[in-house]
C-alpha cells in the first residue's frame, strides 16, 4: 500500500499550494476536506445530518452553512457531525489509497492533527 504523507497547516499556510506542486510532479493527492464536502451529497449522510441538525433543514434541504454554525457553536454537536462524516471520509480515503500509485501520496486535511488522524499517516509535513 502506498505511504501517506499528511499535509497540515493553518488557514492560508500553503497546504493546497504544496499539494498542487506535488500533483504537478505526479504525486497522487487527496484533499480530505473536499472529500468531506462531496460526501454531504450522499443520501445516508444527508439523512443522518438532518436528524442531528433539524433546525438546519430549509425547504427540505440541508443548509451546510447553518450546520457549520450550529456545530461550531457547541463541541458536542461538532463531535456528532464528525461521528457521521469522519468514518465515511476514511472509508473513501482507503478506497482511493488502494488505487493510488507512486512512491507516496499527499493527504491534505485542515484538522488532521486535531482529530488524531495523524496516526493514519506514515509521515506528516507541516506547512
Amino acid at each position: 500500500m502506498i505511504p501517506w504523507v499528511g499535509v497540515v497547516g493553518g488557514i492560508g499556510a500553503g497546504k493546497s499550494a504544496l499539494c498542487r506542486i506535488w500533483a504537478g510532479l505526479g504525486v497522487p493527492t487527496l484533499d480530505l476536506d473536499e472529500l468531506g464536502r462531496l460526501l454531504w451529497d450522499e443520501p445516508e449522510v444527508r439523512k443522518a445530518l438532518s436528524a442531528l441538525f433539524p433546525e438546519a433543514v430549509r425547504n427540505g434541504r440541508l443548509d451546510r452553512k447553518a450546520v457549520a454554525r450550529l456545530a461550531f457553536a457547541a463541541r458536542k454537536r461538532l463531535r456528532a457531525l464528525e461521528a457521521v462524516l469522519h468514518p465515511r471520509i476514511w472509508e473513501e480515503a482507503a478506497r482511493w489509497r488502494a488505487r493510488a500509485q507512486g512512491a507516496y501520496a499527499a493527504v491534505e486535511a485542515s484538522a488532521l492533527l486535531e482529530s488524531g488522524a495523524e496516526a493514519k499517516m506514515d509521515a506528516v509535513v507541516a506547512v
